[in-house]
């Protein structure tokens, strides 16, 4: 049976989170201008690559300087990718930046699957 790739240009709403008890949005990249769309993906990148070499770093000063960078990176994908106010993205803990920034993730992986989803050929 041949597979057929199916497309969907229709914008599936906006995943919604609690955040202090206030109700709060997570766009896809479908939900993005263009320039804030490669914006993002730029981040994205940028956030993989710093958290690889974390990982593998040795030296305490220069792994802080990468933490830092990330922290930052994390910040400005969670500004673009939510509704959340920018001062709130910055008193924001880290755990709490942490699962808003997986639930990004998992919101932008989710629109790729379903954006390409193979139906089967009758």
């Amino acid at each position: 049976m041949t597979e057929l790739l199916s497309i969907t240009t229709a914008l599936q709403p906006t995943k919604k989170f609690l955040l202090d008890g206030v109700e709060q949005q997570i766009y896809t990249m479908n939900h993005l201008s263009p320039d804030d769309e490669t914006t993002v993906i730029a981040l994205l990148s940028r956030f993989n690559v710093l958290s690889a070499e974390l990982e593998v770093t040795a030296s305490v000063p220069k792994g802080k300087a990468l933490a830092e960078r990330i922290r930052s990176t994390r910040k400005q994908v969670i500004a673009l990718l939510t509704d959340i106010h920018k001062e709130t993205v910055d008193g924001l803990p880290l755990g709490a930046q942490a699962a808003v920034m997986e639930a990004v993730q998992e919101e932008i992986n989710k629109e790729d699957e379903e954006d390409t989803a193979k139906v089967p050929e009758d």
